[in-house]
């Protein structure tokens, strides 16, 4: 990490609330801090708007997201940022989801709910289409099944 991006991650760090008070907090937080960064990973005004929007949609869906740290929910959603998806469970590409995580305080063990970030297979499609795949074939291959690649073409023998 260069010296600049540094201090731009400890700036932003200075601003971050211990809790969330609602997701105005998370809201302000984000557009005050953070939108140039989503900007510039979007390249679209609009795009960047959108993704904001979604933001507040997916605390509203999931208000555990609230409970989280908020430097896990800002660097889960910075990373569906930087990967240009939109968080939104209809697209399915990516979510930030709440868990209860053991973090070790001294000698203690301490209960502290995190944000992740969770690709989603539609996300890896999506990821794979800009990357230049031209196509991708999937099938359920069971136990007994034989299968083979032969010419980039999937042969697949189902055991009856």
């Amino acid at each position: 990490m260069t010296d600049a991006a540094k201090v731009t991650v400890e700036e932003h760090a200075q601003h971050v609330p211990v809790k969330f008070n609602g997701e105005e907090d998370l809201r302000a937080l984000i557009a005050r801090s953070y939108m140039k960064q989503i900007g510039n990973f979007f390249k679209d005004k609009d795009q960047a708007l959108s993704f904001l929007s979604g933001v507040i949609s997916a605390t509203q869906r999931n208000p555990k997201l609230l409970d989280c740290t908020p430097m896990s929910v800002i660097n889960s959603f910075m990373k569906m940022a930087e990967l240009r998806l939109m968080p939104s469970d209809v697209s399915g590409e990516a979510f930030v989801i709440p868990f209860n995580n053991k973090k070790k305080e001294g000698v203690q063990w301490v209960s502290v709910m995190e944000a992740q970030f969770q690709l989603g297979y539609k996300g890896l499609v999506t990821l794979f289409f800009r990357a230049g795949i031209k196509r991708i074939y999937a099938d359920v291959i069971r136990e007994n099944d034989k299968y083979s690649l032969i010419n980039g073409e999937l042969v697949h023998e189902i055991d009856m």
